[in-house]
């Protein structure tokens, strides 16, 4: 949940809004902003490999740079797919395993997990140092578990679920190509070596 801006945005559009993270103080972030500002949902504390909300509960779920980090990509987002109702919509991402970045820092890991997409297409686990690239805070402590994937991983997993799906790569980093304005960066780059996967799912 962060800082609970993409959760007051969700609920300033009128949506009965209710969040989930595995720790407290995010948690606690949204639920004053929502009373802050006045607006109706609530956050509560809980783990997405083991949602607490019922099946088919809401028409559309929304995990932005978490499921990544869970441990179990497949458990997450086969979780996230359950709690959404039949013609319900979702909308995740995760991280690139064959961006530029990945590319550019890890060419052997990579080179190896796109030799296996061609088989298991599994996700990769990111050490230490790659994690500091993609999440750390300002006292230097970084994500404890990070996962990469490609586009053939995602569709093993969602192949496997009640959704039709769309999968499309996003999002560049200021310093690649630099000085190239960003927007430029975005729409020429960005579909093709993206940092990042968002998967929108309607479910059947």
């Amino acid at each position: 949940l962060g800082m609970g801006s993409v959760g007051q945005r969700i609920a300033e559009n009128g949506a009965d809004y209710y969040g989930l993270d595995i720790a407290e103080g995010p948690v606690a972030l949204v639920n004053n902003r929502l009373h802050e500002n006045r607006l109706d949902g609530r956050a509560t504390e809980g783990n997405i490999l083991n949602c607490p909300h019922k099946d088919c509960t809401f028409d559309f779920a929304v995990a932005i740079g978490c499921l990544h980090h869970t441990g179990d990509l497949y458990q997450g987002i086969k979780e996230l797919v359950r709690i959404v109702r039949p013609g319900g919509k979702g909308i995740f991402m995760v991280y690139n395993a064959f961006s530029y970045r990945q590319w550019i820092s890890a060419p052997l890991k990579t080179f190896r997990q796109l030799v296996a997409d061609f088989g298991t297409a599994t996700p990769r686990s990111a050490g230490k140092r790659e994690r500091e690239k993609y999440d750390s805070d300002t006292s230097g402590n970084v994500a404890p578990f990070t996962e990469f994937t490609g586009k053939k991983g995602v569709m093993r997993i969602l192949d496997e679920l009640p959704v039709e799906y769309k999968i499309d790569r996003q999002n560049i980093g200021n310093v690649f190509l630099f000085p190239v304005p960003r927007r430029i960066k975005l729409a020429t780059c960005g579909p093709f070596m993206g940092l990042d996967l968002y998967v929108s799912f309607q479910k059947n």
